[in-house]
């Protein structure tokens, strides 16, 4: 998807690491070995690992990420809706207490259940 979206904006590179994992991409920023396009969530990963990244806002069209929870109509009570709630919560504090105002200008939660 990066790609993808680099190249729409015309953005030509001359190498592109990919991996599975965000830490593994983070790793490789943090030593310097050039920079990459990550949710918030996805940077989680790097402070908990304390890795010395430099977090910039991008001047572009962003990109976004929706987290979604699904549960069949009256089944589980009201668990999915604690559920939800919580996760709802809990991403929130950690993006805020990691990133600070940044992180939370670039998140958004929908309005609904959770």
């Amino acid at each position: 998807m990066t790609e993808q979206h680099l190249r729409r904006l015309k953005v030509r590179t001359t190498r592109v690491i990919q991996a599975d994992r965000s830490s593994m991409v983070t790793a490789c920023v943090a030593r310097g070995m050039g920079f990459t396009f990550l949710t918030p969530s996805l940077l989680i990963d790097g402070f908990v690992e304390k890795m010395p990244l430099n977090i910039r806002h991008l001047p572009i069209t962003g990109f976004s990420r929706s987290i979604t929870l699904l549960a069949r109509d009256r089944e589980l009570g009201a668990l999915p809706g604690a559920f939800a709630r919580t996760t709802k919560t809990v991403l929130a504090g950690r993006v805020s207490r990691q990133m600070g105002d940044g992180g939370m200008l670039a998140i958004q939660f929908a309005q609904g259940e959770g």
